[in-house]
């Protein structure tokens, strides 16, 4: 599956989620009308007794097991928004760090070396003295 169409089947659920959500409120509305009471007391009382009509969508949007994909993309997007909006500020944020990452040393060099360096203390901190291991540096 392409991610285009996880993305459109994505949207198809969450639009029959909130048509699922509705035709639960139109019939407890529909059954509270027949029973009496007005259309728009007995929306409001539906709407109250079903409880938090967001909360309801979120959570069952989590169940699905999808929602850190679904906010993963709302914060790419708010990102994408923020840096078109400031198109300057990215422009020198971008030249400075390639500016930086011309004239500074690589980093992986300075992380090799600390991992050599370190590899060969460990390997010469153990020294067997009289069949105890003891640190050369004691």
């Amino acid at each position: 599956m392409s991610f285009f169409s996880f993305m459109r089947n994505l949207s198809r659920r969450k639009r029959d989620l909130t048509d699922e959500i509705e035709s639960h409120l139109r019939m407890a509305t529909a059954d509270r009308v027949a029973c009496g009471e007005s259309p728009e007391k007995a929306r409001r009382e539906a709407v109250r007794e079903f409880g938090n009509v967001p909360l309801v969508a979120d959570v069952t949007r989590e169940r699905w097991g999808w929602m850190w994909l679904e906010l993963l993309l709302a914060d790419v997007r708010f990102g994408w928004r923020q840096l078109w909006k400031r198109k300057v500020t990215t422009v020198a944020a971008v030249l400075s760090d390639m500016i930086r990452g011309l004239l500074a040393p690589s980093n992986s060099d300075a992380l090799k070396r600390a991992v050599r360096t370190a590899a060969m203390r460990a390997a010469m901190s153990r020294t067997v003295f009289g069949g105890t291991s003891r640190s050369a540096m004691d």
